[in-house]
């Protein structure tokens, strides 16, 4: 009511690696605790690949800002394999945003490319169906991981600090201009069950990072300290 901000005399962290992190910038952690988070729930699927009758690479795409999507579409327009029939971009609907110009732009990303459509339906129904994921600034590709499919980050935005994610590039694909997207997509196409397998392991172990298993019972205590 005074409009002042109210600073926290304590700090809880969704990850592990936000511990490392925040100390870089000079709080004191020595009194923090990872409370960890939902999203760092893991499933599974029956197979690392998803099973289908005809022969196409579905990219799901995690984007949440209209900035991102007109970068993706400079992308598809400038490198040609980003528009090649067998590849299929799946724009997955960012719930949160009522952005007029970010669900007009999707719209028209649909109707100017042949092989992107828009999507729907709950976010593992949608990771299920892909055989890899595309993020940037959304938490949505980090889940996506830990459903148990590849993320690439793509370099979609300037607005975004990469934090813990800046050290730990070499564990997953990085796609900074369209032919790096590209190049990672042919790669994750033509990639063997083996090699799948240990990029799964690097990338959970990053994700697992980012977003640690919810820790209830130091949550409990936390809480229940404060009210004490």
């Amino acid at each position: 009511t005074t409009g002042q901000c109210v600073k926290p005399d304590k700090l809880a962290f969704c990850g592990t690696g936000y511990v490392a992190f925040m100390a870089s910038l000079g709080f004191d952690v020595s009194r923090e605790h990872v409370w960890g988070s939902r999203k760092g729930w893991r499933g599974t699927f029956p197979a690392l690949r998803p099973k289908r009758s005809e022969a196409e690479f579905r990219l799901l795409v995690t984007l949440n800002n209209s900035s991102e999507l007109k970068i993706l579409r400079s992308w598809i327009l400038s490198e040609p394999r980003l528009r090649n029939g067998s590849l299929s971009i799946q724009l997955r609907k960012y719930w949160a945003n009522s952005d007029l110009e970010f669900n007009s732009l999707t719209k028209e990303l649909s109707d100017e490319f042949e092989n992107v459509s828009i999507i729907s339906d709950t976010l593992e129904q949608n990771v299920g169906q892909a055989d890899a994921v595309l993020f940037c600034v959304t938490s949505a590709g980090i889940e996506a991981i830990n459903h148990g499919r590849p993320g690439i980050y793509g370099d979609l935005s300037n607005l975004f600090s990469q934090d813990i994610l800046q050290g730990n590039m070499h564990k997953w694909p990085c796609a900074f201009t369209a032919k790096h997207l590209a190049d990672h997509i042919d790669e994750l196409s033509n990639m063997s069950e083996e090699k799948l397998v240990a990029l799964m392991v690097k990338q959970k172990e990053l994700a697992a990072e980012v977003f640690s298993s919810a820790n209830h019972s130091r949550v409990k205590m936390d809480v229940l300290s404060k009210v004490k």
